[in-house]
């Protein structure tokens, strides 16, 4: 088995998107989804068949007689320093700060938007910088398939 060099490259940490409610925490209000960005890294890939009668009740796309394949990625995701990366933000630069884990995502792959680079910090050696070169045109973008109000 080969061991790993502190200046050896990991493939294996992305960016992704989800639609999160914002009143998640209320139970009896409607929900309202909004776009939010994550970056973690990819641990799993599962690959699903599922028979005919699965997908018509999950209203998954398919022709109504054969499997349908679903791909699902398990991220464990960050916590972002928030208050380091909004200075950086506005300074234009897209680095992300992180210093814990988060919990573990299981989302569809179409989700998984950029691979991104990380780097330790110099500063604080238990902290991690993300480094996201893709660029703003590089964002995913919902439809909206049924018209929600915010009454």
């Amino acid at each position: 088995m080969a061991s790993v060099v502190s200046d050896s490259r990991d493939a294996s940490y992305v960016r992704y998107a989800m639609l999160v409610d914002k009143f998640g925490r209320r139970k009896r209000r409607k929900p309202v989804y909004e776009l939010q960005t994550f970056y973690g890294q990819l641990q799993h890939i599962y690959l699903l068949k599922l028979p005919p009668s699965c997908s018509r009740d999950l209203k998954v796309d398919s022709n109504g007689t054969e499997d349908t394949t679903v791909i699902l990625a398990g991220i464990r995701s960050y916590k972002l320093d928030e208050g380091e990366n909004v200075t950086l933000a506005d300074a234009g630069l897209d680095f992300q700060f992180y210093t814990t884990t988060g919990g573990f995502d299981v989302v569809d792959i179409t989700s998984v938007q950029a691979l991104v680079g990380r780097v330790q910090s110099l500063e604080n050696t238990r902290q991690w910088v993300i480094i996201d070169r893709s660029g703003t045109l590089a964002r995913a973008v919902f439809a909206d398939d049924d018209d929600q109000s915010n009454d």
